[in-house]
């Protein structure tokens, strides 16, 4: 009588390597994942074309974690074998990332692992033996014979060969593009001293919120406190813990300082066309997109802040995680929790972009008067910070505004932005990348009782002859501070600053 298996096992191992990983770095992920559950310090990625001339490429993910015991690798090998099947803990959960991964990239996967480096077990998936039926179950490990020993006391090693879904076709550009992406899906673990390398060159992590420095520029400010959501884990997940913690925070990105970039440079900085929510689930980016929004449609706006959201393993199935973990698909129960507020802050940060930038376009007298004072200032010495980044090869944000001295070194833009600060003096600044940035303090009464005034989108006539001169004095000096070096001489400036705002508030009073 024939037999009729659950799964035909040639045809299945076909079709999953089209579960639909959006990219090689998606499934290499799941190798890193495996190695910092296994608690991996380092991770090193390599990229490199068989000596066969053909462009045939290896890549091998090693890793210092615990190592697998024999029993332990033939079950990793296994489509939806764990240890930790089912698991909330950590990012490992369904078995499946292993085999997945490396076959949806890949016709032959290895794996090559050691609880001591002078006994290293080894085992493999091949598509093609499973294909032509000469392989119908995963083989035993055996001791690896031929392999340089290891150079840590434990690990594991996976390979992949007839790699022929790879998303690049150089070893280069496929390392370029892992940087990026690994560097933004373990953004967290980076930041807390794991270190990742492809091709030796170690990753750096990209926060797309802008907050923490990196890959990425920093200078975004979180916009109000995070928000919490006390969700009761679903009765059949398995859970020490009855409810866990779903995350939302938001970020406003500088417009003041950042708009004047070019389009080239806000699309290599990762400003523009990147308006979204990252969906972080225990510590580890699976997904970004344009989630919990309601009915707000994304707009070009919607560049300048950003949101994320985190959440742990237990509400897996409110988020509808994919065993591949690169996408969720969240039930109605979850986005009616989460979408009135999310939606209502969009919303919010939405209508802020679109002041600061009519503030910024609509500027009139202060933005003419700022391109004179800047189509002028190559004629003055430049700070310190100018006449050594002149000598970079690196091209400035906004280059085309600048002006070049005689002797190579670029003059100075300026930008002008009011906002409330702590301090009492009535103005700070400061000077980078070639931006001299003063901001007028408006928490200080000069801001009300003069600056505003002679602001104003209305004014004409006197006084917005008057706002030249007081955007030209406060300018000028920023920049004659900006040019004194050494700590004693920044503190006599400061003292000097504070004293004078000091007073001019004494006279405004």
């Amino acid at each position: 009588m024939k037999t009729f298996p659950i799964v035909a096992v040639q045809s299945f191992i076909e079709a999953t390597r089209d579960t639909g990983y959006k990219s090689t770095g998606s499934a290499i992920a799941e190798f890193i994942d495996n190695a910092l559950e296994a608690q991996a310090k380092h991770v090193d990625v390599q990229i490199q074309e068989t000596p066969n001339g053909a462009g045939d490429k290896i890549i091998r993910v090693t890793d210092d974690g615990t190592g697998m015991r024999p029993a332990v690798l033939r079950l990793a090998l296994q489509f939806g074998g764990s240890t930790r099947f089912g698991s909330r803990m950590a990012t490992g959960r369904y078995g499946m990332g292993l085999p997945n991964g490396g076959l949806s990239q890949a016709r032959r996967l290895e794996v090559f692992t050691w609880a001591n480096s002078s006994r290293v077990w080894s085992s493999y998936l091949d598509v093609d033996e499973i294909a032509s039926s000469s392989m119908c179950a995963v083989p035993s490990p055996r001791l690896a014979q031929n392999l340089a020993r290891p150079r840590t006391q434990s690990g594991t090693m996976v390979v992949l060969s007839k790699c022929d879904r790879l998303d690049c076709a150089t070893p280069q550009a496929l390392e370029l593009k892992l940087l990026a992406e690994f560097g933004r899906i373990f953004r967290r673990v980076l930041h807390d001293g794991r270190v990742i390398k492809i091709n030796g060159i170690p990753v750096r992590p990209f926060d797309p919120l802008f907050l923490a420095q990196g890959a990425n520029v920093a200078g975004a400010k979180l916009y109000g406190p995070p928000l919490e959501y006390k969700l009761r884990v679903p009765a059949f997940v398995t859970s020490p813990a009855s409810f866990s913690v779903v995350s939302v925070r938001f970020s406003e990105l500088p417009i003041e300082r950042w708009h004047h970039f070019s389009n080239e440079k806000k699309n290599d900085l990762g400003i523009a066309k990147n308006a979204g929510v990252s969906i972080v689930r225990a510590g580890r980016e699976i997904d970004y997109g344009w989630y919990f929004m309601g009915t707000k449609r994304k707009e070009n706006y919607d560049d300048w802040w950003r949101c994320e959201v985190a959440f742990s393993p237990e509400l897996d199935e409110l988020f509808g995680v994919t065993h591949s973990k690169q996408k969720i698909n969240p039930t109605r129960l979850l986005s009616s929790i989460l979408t009135p507020e999310i939606e209502r802050i969009a919303r919010e940060l939405n209508a802020r972009v679109r002041r600061k930038y009519a503030s910024i376009k609509g500027e009139g007298t202060g933005s003419k008067t700022l391109n004179r004072l800047q189509a002028r200032d190559h004629l003055i010495e430049p700070p310190r910070s100018v006449r050594e980044s002149s000598t970079l090869k690196d091209k400035l944000p906004g280059l085309k505004l600048l002006r070049k001295r005689n002797d190579g070194v670029q003059g100075l833009r300026f930008a002008v932005t009011h906002n409330p600060e702590e301090h009492n003096f009535f103005f700070s600044a400061h000077v980078r990348d070639g931006l001299l940035s003063l901001n007028i303090n408006e928490c200080h009464p000069f801001y009300s009782s003069a600056y505003r005034q002679l602001a104003s989108a209305n004014t004409a006539g006197g006084r917005q002859e008057a706002l030249q001169y007081v955007l030209l004095l406060l300018i000028s000096c920023a920049r004659a501070e900006c040019l004194v070096n050494g700590p004693r001489v920044h503190e006599i400036m400061r003292r000097f600053r504070q004293i004078w705002s000091d007073a001019v508030a004494a006279f405004l009073s």
